[in-house]
């Protein structure tokens, strides 16, 4: 069995075993039930086969894997809470603007220094793993879902900061002096990460 530390019972030791305690324990951590259309559960149960047969996994990868999934289907059970909730959506113009280039070219850092500007609005991580209407930046800290994602940024950032500095140590310094450290210092790698001011 893995544990997978979810608090609920643990998970199947075959990926293939998992698809419904996938499901089980997003619902349970979100207290939501609707996951949608059911048209990702094909691609799902392939890509859980598929991990079957790779046995490169440790115990660590296959609870990282899990606790991935896990996310997913909770951004999924946020996300068709959102529609429930606002069916004004389907009406709703949005213009995005994207940023492209070449790796180490400096994207997320120009990504940064775009959601500053308050036309534009960023997206936290929080709010990709909990897809919901924005709040206003002033109540993000009552939101328990920030609250979880702080914790595990905080956590992580402490435990390798030598993967945050691998992976976009540029990103950090431009941000920094483009945008003041009160706003791109440490804060940039969390939840609150480029934070828009509207």
């Amino acid at each position: 069995m893995v544990t997978a530390n979810t608090g609920g019972a643990p998970a199947p030791e075959r990926f293939e075993d998992c698809f419904e305690w996938l499901h089980t324990t997003a619902a349970r951590e979100t207290g939501l039930r609707d996951f949608g259309s059911s048209d990702y559960h094909a691609g799902l149960q392939v890509l859980l086969r598929a991990m079957d047969s790779d046995s490169s996994f440790s115990s660590t990868g296959r609870e990282m894997t899990l606790m991935h999934l896990v996310s997913v289907l909770k951004a999924r059970l946020h996300t068709e809470e959102g529609f429930r909730k606002n069916p004004s959506y389907k009406s709703a113009v949005i213009r995005p603007l994207v940023i492209t280039g070449i790796p180490r070219s400096g994207t997320s850092a120009l990504h940064k220094l775009l959601a500053v500007d308050p036309q534009f609005q960023g997206l936290q991580r929080w709010l990709a793993r909990a897809p919901m209407v924005r709040p206003p930046i002033d109540e993000w800290e009552r939101y328990p879902e920030f609250q979880v994602c702080k914790a595990e940024t905080e956590s992580f950032n402490k435990e390798s900061p030598e993967f945050v500095r691998f992976v976009n140590p540029s990103d950090l310094r431009v941000a920094r002096q483009a945008c003041g450290a009160s706003r791109a210092g440490a804060r940039w790698r969390g939840c609150s990460a480029s934070c828009p001011r509207r």
